[in-house]
């Protein structure tokens, strides 16, 4: 059963992860958990 798609990838999740920061729906590869983001805001963040 899938349950999400990856917003940056397209990839079917069956664990979809909600960015804390944007909102997005991502899979596992493109979550850190130890934020709560997706890779997307976690790298914009790391650049200002």
């Amino acid at each position: 059963m899938i349950s999400g798609l990856c917003s940056i990838c397209g990839k079917a999740t069956k664990h979809p992860h909600s960015c804390v920061f944007c909102g997005a729906i991502v899979c596992e590869e493109h979550y850190d958990v130890s934020s709560g983001m997706c890779s997307n805001c976690k790298n914009r963040l790391k650049h200002i």
